[in-house]
């Protein structure tokens, strides 16, 4: 007998439910890097580069909305572009040197964390705030970690620092998938 893949529409719901959130957050760190770039090197592929992460903020909207409805959608979705937005000038002040509004940024950054942390645990009662605070502080603090060391030229550095960034984002994406698999028992 040879082996059989699994076909419980409940495991095969769960991968599914886990590949998604994790393709978003893969998404989203690999365009958010390339925007990095972008800035700081004046690519001139920033504008196309906004307009996919436009689409992973409403890849992020359509998914949570598949569960928590339209407003949760926006919700997300507003939050995401918000915090893009955030990092787009903390990005033009490392370009600049401005260290005061790097600063600035950063609370920006760690305000709209602290929004989605708090959202995600209004809407769900598997999520812990402050858990997901912290996760989703650890993500802004190796976002800036990364483009500290490409402003000095560090690529080592860097690429360690987007290794750490991408590994913080899986858990965070394996964070609020166990909490939807255990809120709506999928």
């Amino acid at each position: 007998m040879s082996w059989q893949p699994p076909s419980s529409p409940y495991l095969l719901n769960q991968v599914a439910l886990s590949n998604a959130v994790r393709r978003l957050w893969v998404d989203n760190n690999q365009w958010l890097r390339a925007l990095v770039y972008s800035i700081l090197f004046n690519i001139g592929d920033r504008a196309a580069i906004e307009a996919r992460l436009g689409q992973t903020a409403q890849g992020f909207g359509d998914l949570f909305g598949e569960f928590y409805g339209p407003e949760a959608a926006e919700k997300i979705r507003a939050n995401y572009l918000e915090y893009v937005g955030a990092l787009e000038v903390m990005i033009e002040a490392y370009r600049d040197n401005n260290v005061a509004v790097i600063s600035e940024q950063r609370d920006v950054l760690y305000r709209i964390s602290d929004e989605l942390a708090q959202f995600y645990a209004q809407i769900n009662r598997y999520l812990d705030r402050s858990t997901l605070q912290i996760m989703l502080y650890e993500l802004v603090n190796e976002t800036e970690n990364g483009i500290a060391h490409i402003t000095t030229g560090d690529f080592t550095q860097e690429i360690q620092a987007y290794d750490q960034w991408m590994e913080q984002g899986y858990r965070v994406s394996d964070e609020l998938t166990t909490g939807i698999l255990r809120q709506f028992r999928i």
